[in-house]
């Protein structure tokens, strides 16, 4: 195949693709943060009557670089691309990360040496970049929202694949993207509607409707193998350097989980399937779920006394609780909890948990919304049977039954199951054999793309629902 002369070529959009936009707005973050650093520094130097300014932000040059690092460490977390344009959101995901910069400063200030830092400092900074950042992002979200910048798609394939994509990007709703139409070498569903949006064509007006609609990206949504026409058609889009992104991996982007009807041998690719690879990573990993096993420990043992004292006053029964859960590849291990349930819940017959389940005392109920039943279980990451991040350890009489409804909820044995996961922070109570089977998009989601990064995303996260008291 010859190369495309430049009258054949296609007008480069000038959109920017989903990496080249996180790049930017990162970028734009850490300025913003630098910013706000200073002007806190300078206003903590009008009270100063000593040397010249330069001389005063030379002094100061640790917090000047502290503090903005510690701010981009915990919102960049939070941020969310798909998210952005959502102004509740944006709010909610700022104010987080001001709320947990707080706490750490507060975990410092009274725990650590005394630093020349004064508290007012902090809030100034903190102030100034929440509000700044979210002027920030309302200025991204308004440029990147012009018809000229907007990220124009094309999906091709009109099938399942096609549909469950569709879906999602309409769930998003960001005027950041747009949706040009579908391309699909059926005839029958040509001028036909999917998901709100027209089927254009076949594999020979590929090029014709990336020309008339200025398409910036393809989606390919075909699950099986590509005719010939429309590998070729493919082809020829590459030569003319328009990007092409797999249906599964926008999905992943887009919602933070796996499409389970639409995975390939390649979602396997991650950490947890090339350990030796990864041994780094695992290594530590592990020493993280040493220290934080001991650390949670110490904080159990100071807490159970008041727990068990109030367990104990509502119905009498027993503080703890043991139940037999599957580990990594299947192997069983028993788990330690403080009691949320009345005695002989189940009476000796596994039972699905409910939202709002009337067999959870009062005492329980406090416990699951602040985690703390949970935390006996740090004796079990000391062990070395679970990890602090991972998928919740399934029971064995549950397990059988979502295999069987859905084959590559095993693939959830691939890694130790955590204390606190993806899942656990994405998705709500899961009280049916459906709302685990759903669940089991983020678990895998965090089998194949398990990392530090996202580690401490969903640790972070965790605080928030802590702090939020919306544990389950």
């Amino acid at each position: 195949m010859t190369a495309p002369s430049t009258a054949q070529s296609l007008r480069i959009s000038p959109s920017l693709r989903l990496i080249e936009r996180r790049w930017l707005i990162g970028f734009g973050d850490i300025l913003v943060a630098l910013l706000c650093s200073a002007g806190a520094v300078w206003i903590w130097s009008l009270s100063d009557t000593g040397p010249s300014l330069g001389a005063f932000f030379a002094e100061r040059l640790f917090w000047l670089i502290a503090l903005p690092t510690l701010w981009l460490t915990i919102s960049s977390v939070f941020l969310n691309l798909q998210r952005l344009p959502q102004p509740r959101h944006a709010w909610r995901e700022v104010f987080a990360a001001a709320l947990i910069s707080l706490l750490f400063y507060i975990i410092l200030f009274f725990f650590a040496q005394p630093t020349p830092l004064p508290r007012l400092v902090v809030l100034y900074f903190v102030g100034l970049v929440s509000l700044s950042t979210l002027a920030w992002r309302a200025a991204y979200v308004r440029l990147f929202s012009l018809p000229a910048l907007q990220h124009r798609l094309l999906i091709v394939g009109a099938g399942r694949a096609g549909q469950a994509i569709l879906e999602a990007l309409r769930e998003t709703a960001s005027p950041l993207s747009t949706i040009v139409g579908v391309i699909d070498d059926d005839r029958a569903k040509h001028g036909q509607l999917q998901e709100g949006f027209r089927v254009l064509g076949d594999h020979t007006q590929v090029l014709q409707v990336i020309e008339a609609h200025d398409v910036s990206e393809i989606v390919l949504a075909i699950s099986g193998e590509l005719n010939p026409g429309m590998f070729q058609a493919l082809l020829d889009c590459q030569a003319r350097n328009l990007p092409i992104i797999r249906m599964s991996t926008l999905f992943e982007d887009l919602t933070g989980r796996v499409p389970l009807e639409h995975l390939d041998v390649q979602w396997l690719s991650g950490p947890a399937s090339d350990a030796m690879q990864h041994a780094l990573y695992f290594a530590a990993k592990r020493f993280i779920d040493i220290v934080s096993g001991l650390v949670g420990l110490l904080v159990v043992l100071v807490a159970t006394p008041f727990i068990a004292l109030a367990i104990r006053l509502e119905d009498g029964g027993p503080v703890f609780y043991n139940q037999v859960r599957l580990g990594r590849n299947g192997r069983p291990f028993t788990i330690l909890k403080f009691r949320t349930m009345v005695t002989d819940a189940e009476n000796g017959q596994a039972q699905w948990a409910v939202e709002n389940d009337e067999r959870i005392t009062r005492v329980g109920r406090f416990l699951r919304r602040t985690r703390l039943d949970e935390t006996p279980q740090f004796l079990n990451v000391l062990r070395g049977e679970m990890s602090l991040v991972g998928p919740r350890p399934e029971r064995p009489e549950f397990f059988t039954e979502l295999e069987r409804e859905q084959p590559l909820f095993r693939a959830r044995l691939l890694v130790k199951p955590g204390i606190t996961g993806w899942a656990q922070v994405n998705y709500g109570y899961a009280s049916t054999l459906q709302d685990n089977v759903r669940k089991l998009q983020w678990d895998l989601y965090y089998v194949k793309h398990m990392s530090p990064w996202l580690d401490s995303s969903i640790l972070l996260n965790t605080v928030g629902v802590v702090l939020r008291l919306k544990g389950t």
